[in-house]
């Protein structure tokens, strides 16, 4: 899961990368790369205050509700993705 927004590094362009090993390797489990794209660095997990401040000019880009909501998205989607490989 990357930010469209990402203000550290080229977050969906790395991502891309680890795809094309990933798939040149022929990868035996499911993989996706989700792009938020107003997201920035700050995708985490969600409905926590981790002591920073939120801002509008966030510094790791994207906007809090953003950044927000793929958190909330990704955090279900980790969950869904582990439930899943455990029942194997």
């Amino acid at each position: 899961m990357t930010g469209g927004a990402d203000a550290i590094w080229p977050a969906d362009e790395l991502a891309g990368v680890a795809i094309e090993r990933l798939d040149s390797h022929d990868h035996p489990w499911p993989y996706e790369n989700r792009v938020y794209a107003d997201a920035g660095h700050a995708i985490r997990t969600p409905y926590r205050f981790d002591g920073e401040e939120p801002t509008a000019d966030h510094r790791l880009g994207g906007t809090i509700e953003a950044n927000a909501r793929a958190s909330a998205d990704a955090w279900l989607l980790a969950l869904d993705y582990l439930d899943t490989g455990l029942e194997r």
